[in-house]
């Protein structure tokens, strides 16, 4: 269980997190919605320990949890690209499993590589894959190191309908397991999912009503 409390956090002395609370439960969804600017994509830096947050606690399992810690538990997608451009998918996914060679071999032929078609661009280098491409590579390597937690920034963004279809059942697969999602999204799809969703708005977060459905979701995307 992963737990934030009273999470602040200014840009030049401009508030965007005002003492933001939430609670992720082991097995379970929980999405992040706002519109753009609102501060999800700087609370999940934090959640993830990428960001220092100027006041608050971040709790894993009811301890505080340093840095290290979180980087250890939780796997993370950014927005952007955290892939090395100049080498290739392969570099890359040696760097992301730690030289353990035998096991992408493996995951390339009957495993999440080959689900997400990372075979079909092994030997490329990164620059030269589409935006989708380098999606799947960047949620294939967050997921090399088997984290309890997974933190997306939208999943969703620049990949198809089958990619789409994919991060689903990837989500699902991981919270039946008993592991945790924490996503940021866009996508209506994907926080049809979440068994609770957060709203974003003026730094400050709201759980909101557990019969969401679609329109109600587009009004706090749009802000």
């Amino acid at each position: 269980m992963m737990e934030l409390k009273g999470i602040k956090k200014s840009y030049r002395k401009n508030p965007v997190l005002n003492g933001v609370d939430m609670i992720l439960h082991d097995g379970e969804c929980v999405g992040v919605v706002g519109a753009n600017g609102v501060g999800k994509s700087t609370l999940l830096k934090i959640a993830v320990g990428a960001l220092k947050a100027d006041e608050g606690t971040i709790y894993l399992d009811g301890a505080p949890a340093t840095p290290g810690l979180l980087g250890e538990k939780i796997g993370y997608i950014p927005q952007e690209n955290p892939l090395f451009e100049e080498l290739t998918v392969k570099d890359n996914l040696e760097l992301w499993y730690k030289g353990d060679c035998d096991r992408i071999r493996r995951e390339l032929q009957d495993g999440i590589l080959l689900r997400f078609g990372v075979n079909e661009f092994y030997k490329k280098k990164v620059k030269k894959l589409s935006g989708g491409m380098k999606k799947r590579l960047s949620l294939c390597c967050s997921l090399a190191a088997k984290p309890d937690i997974l933190v997306m920034d939208e999943p969703g963004a620049a990949l198809d309908l089958s990619a789409k279809s994919m991060i689903l059942d990837t989500i699902k697969e991981f919270t039946n397991v008993g592991k945790s999602v924490m996503i940021t999204s866009h996508e209506i799809p994907e926080l049809m999912i979440c068994d609770r969703v957060y709203g974003m708005k003026n730094g400050m977060i709201t759980q909101l009503k557990r019969e969401i459905n679609s329109d109600y979701l587009q009004q706090w995307i749009e802000g």
